[in-house]
């Protein structure tokens, strides 16, 4: 007996032990990654302490003057100038690096947007095919961006927006701004220019400011408009510049060797161990209610000769002038209203209200839902959540509507039918939010096709909303024993894996075609290979000359061809090698073969693959890349399979026949 009780007096001890050292390993495993940790800044407003979420691994490039460590960095000077220049991707106040380095120095901010006709406006994505809603979006989010800047000091800090003349690029105007600073306060002794490096594609697209701001740096010009040339041209500007990617490590790995680089997703997750993240350092918006702090004087600055965020008339004609369009001419102004509302359904390009759901704290509020956080009452995550709590997703005669379906988009009707649970398409949704069948969709469809214009302008940061989503992967694994048991897909619920699936596929799709651009220097074999972005999403196209020898003072006509389903562009290789050799004519004829949306090496979200959607993003191809940047005089479309019908479709489609553009052919099999 006392041998008995030893032995259980043992095992109980034990037991103990083992439950405490798994009680204590499940608490911290999150902690143990290598990924690089996202710790939190602080700084001070006119003497309060603001809670940065500056992160420590973003990249701060001083090109032009290697500036001082930060231990040594004079806080209290009042000669230094911080310019955050701001552009679409990053129009946000939270996780923006470029904004609170500025905050957490000592002198003068002055948050900056350049509009120029030239330059940014005319690659802005989706702005060519839906002007008025793109337009709509960007002064939404600039006024979005400015209210939440006037909320960070008492000096009421405002967002400048620098426009110009037709004609005027973004150098002239970058020029104009640093001319009238050396003008009107020669007591500025140092300007710092913060820019975000939303990562090599994108910049390449010519959107963002920072290839702009490089250009300026290689011919001298931005030294000469700072300060004459000379030394202290040199010593008054740098350029400082920041990124919020996901992992420092994995695009240091590309630029050292982009051969070792992962050439598949499970491969990357594998390597990078997506699994985990640092969750230890939280990532808050900047918190203006903090104590006081005197360390640290900000003041705003302001030039009177740059105006602030103009209202949405003179952006939307800025924005029709940047691509051409004569707003003057009816038929134009016509043309440009039936494009409203065209885009993928229940985005805000394709029905949801743009002046009450798009801005920062919209999308925050919207996640935060999504993930859980919301009303906690009903412990309903995902889209069901946004459903029950917003309300945006249905119609009717309630003040929550904030959707409106085109009866002409085949889209919209698909979309719409499902989500109805199979109405005939003539009926709008009732007030009763369960009409709404959120099982119809992919798992986080909603959330997915809401977020897609947020992340494009830069509303909200994705290194944040991952950090979100691990977050609340962690309540559900402490909350729930049960769900810890099942595989992933067995679980109850799956919508932080849903966000991480939207923020790791966009990064990894950034990654993959900066590795293939080093790689194979923008070729994919004889082909050439270029990108652009539909509904926010990173998308490929190939294509290749048949006669560029051969010059024509009349027209570029082209050849748009649809590949089938489970291929790519890149299956036309064969057939355009055949034209190339059967090539008789005189004219310059160019091909292009996008990848769908789904294959190849564009972006694959969690989206509802259907005809309309493939015939939709054909006919935006065309009118984006094929018309609009290549400049096709005439065309001829031809697909295989699924893409045979999507060519006839989208050529059938009157819309993508403007009065200046001539007759299309089709051909499919």
């Amino acid at each position: 007996i006392k041998k008995m009780i030893i032995t259980m007096i043992t095992l109980s001890m034990w037991w103990l032990a083992v439950t405490v050292f798994i009680l204590f390993v499940s608490k911290n495993v999150y902690s143990f990654t290598s990924l690089p940790s996202l710790t939190i800044a602080s700084s001070s407003l006119h003497h309060r302490r603001i809670s940065s979420t500056l992160s420590q691994s973003s990249h701060y490039h001083w090109t032009l003057k290697q500036s001082p460590s930060p231990h040594h960095e004079d806080t209290t000077t009042n000669h230094n100038l911080d310019i955050v220049l701001f552009g679409i991707g990053d129009l946000r106040v939270t996780d923006h690096p470029g904004l609170h380095k500025a905050l957490s120095k000592g002198g003068k901010v002055l948050p900056l947007v350049i509009l120029d006709e030239k330059d940014t406006l005319p690659n802005m994505p989706m702005g060519r095919i839906h002007t008025l809603d793109t337009a709509a979006m960007l002064h939404r989010a600039m006024d979005s961006l400015n209210d939440k800047l006037k909320s960070l000091d008492d000096e009421n800090l405002k967002l400048h927006v620098k426009t110009g003349r037709k004609g005027e690029g973004f150098q002239e105007l970058m020029v104009q701004v640093l001319e009238d600073i050396r003008s009107k306060a020669p007591q500025v002794e140092k300007i710092s220019i913060h820019v975000c490096d939303l990562g090599h594609v994108d910049n390449q697209l010519g959107y963002s400011p920072l290839i702009h701001m490089q250009n300026m740096l290689k011919d001298g010009s931005i030294t000469a408009a700072a300060g004459g040339g000379g030394e202290r041209g040199g010593d008054l500007i740098e350029l400082k510049v920041w990124n919020c990617h996901l992992r420092d490590e994995a695009w240091n790995d590309i630029v050292e060797d982009a051969t070792k680089f992962p050439s598949c997703f499970t491969d990357y997750e594998n390597k990078y161990n997506l699994a985990y993240w640092n969750n230890e350092q939280h990532l808050d918006d900047v918190n203006h209610n903090q104590s006081r702090n005197g360390n640290v004087v900000r003041e705003s600055f302001e030039l009177e000769s740059i105006g602030c965020v103009p209202p949405l008339n003179l952006i939307s004609e800025l924005v029709c002038s940047a691509f051409g369009y004569e707003t003057r001419d009816m038929c134009v102004q016509t043309r440009l209203e039936q494009d409203r509302n065209t885009g993928l359904y229940a985005t805000h390009w394709g029905g949801l209200d743009i002046s009450s759901t798009f801005s920062e704290d919209c999308a925050w509020n919207a996640i935060e839902i999504f993930l859980g956080g919301g009303d906690a009452a009903t412990m309903v995550d995902g889209d069901e959540a946004l459903v029950e709590q917003l309300g945006w997703w249905y119609s009717g005669t309630n003040k929550e509507v904030k959707l409106t379906r085109n009866d002409l988009s085949l889209e919209h009707s698909a979309l719409h039918w499902m989500m109805t649970g199979g109405s005939d398409g003539t009926e709008t949704f009732t007030n009763n939010k369960k009409e709404i069948k959120t099982e119809n969709l992919l798992e986080g469809e909603l959330l997915t096709r809401y977020l897609a214009a947020p992340l494009l302008f830069g509303l909200i940061s994705p290194r944040l909303l991952l950090s979100k989503a691990h977050a609340a992967s962690m309540r559900v694994s402490n909350n729930s024993f049960l769900d810890n048991l099942l595989p992933p897909i067995l679980k109850s619920r799956q919508s932080a894996s849903v966000v991480k699936t939207i923020v790791e596929g966009r990064e990894w799709h950034k990654l993959f075609a900066y590795k293939s651009n080093l790689i194979n220097n923008g070729k994919d074999g004889s082909l050439t290979v270029g990108y652009w972005r539909w509904h926010g999403f990173l998308c490929r196209y190939v294509g290749h000359l048949l006669n560029e020898n051969k010059t024509s003072v009349t027209e570029k006509q082209g050849i748009a061809l649809v590949h089938g389903f489970g291929a790519s562009g890149s299956q036309w290789l064969k057939v355009i090698e055949q034209l190339q050799n059967g090539d008789k004519d005189q004219t310059v004829t160019e091909i292009l073969a996008p990848d769908l949306m789904g294959f190849g090496q564009s972006e694959k979200p969690s989206l509802t693959y259907t005809q309309y959607l493939w015939e939709s993003y054909t006919l935006a191809f065309m009118k984006d890349i094929a018309l609009g940047k290549r400049n096709w005089d005439s065309f001829t479309m031809g697909g295989n399979s699924i893409g045979g019908y999507t060519a006839m479709g989208a050529a059938a489609d009157d819309t993508v026949m403007n009065v200046e553009y001539q007759t299309s052919k089709v051909s499919g099999s």
